[in-house]
């Protein structure tokens, strides 16, 4: 994200992750939860909202749009 400014539309920073990630994901990684989304995105989104508890990610932002704050954008 810090690449784009600080902040991207989830969708990109999820597709940006499985590109540089994804060779390390296992399979089970790639499994769906009961939502029926990919275990690993769920995932993200999950640590998404603990880094905005952090103080990392902006809270309150437009559904869908991840901001890194000042904190983190120096992590």
């Amino acid at each position: 994200m810090l690449e784009a400014g600080g902040g991207r539309e989830m969708v990109e920073v999820l597709g940006e992750i499985d590109l540089r990630m994804g060779s390390k994901f296992r399979e089970g990684d790639y499994a769906t939860v009961s939502t029926k989304e990919v275990r690993w995105r769920n995932a993200a989104r999950w640590e998404r909202m603990q880094m905005a508890k952090e103080g990392l990610i902006e809270r309150g932002t437009r559904s869908g749009w991840w901001e890194l704050t000042e904190a983190g954008t120096t992590c």
